[in-house]
């Protein structure tokens, strides 16, 4: 089992062959999703459960540079 976390809207997208408490199946993106302050409840469970996962919810939204000169 693997799990693949990220951040979209406000929720945790649950990515892989997991079911986790706290989210709920959303059809339009075929996996799990979770209220993003449950985000430390998923990893917890996901600890104490053996599961093995990619958490990429607090990875910064991608930019550019700007030069301010």
């Amino acid at each position: 089992m693997h799990a693949r976390l990220r951040y979209e809207k406000g929720t945790i997208l649950i990515e892989g062959d997991v079911v986790v408490p706290f989210a709920i199946f959303d059809p339009r993106r075929n996996c799990y999703r979770a209220l993003a302050f449950k985000h430390r409840d998923i990893i917890e469970f996901l600890e104490n459960s053996g599961i093995e996962y990619d958490d990429f919810v607090l990875e910064p939204i991608p930019c550019p540079v700007f030069d301010a000169f």
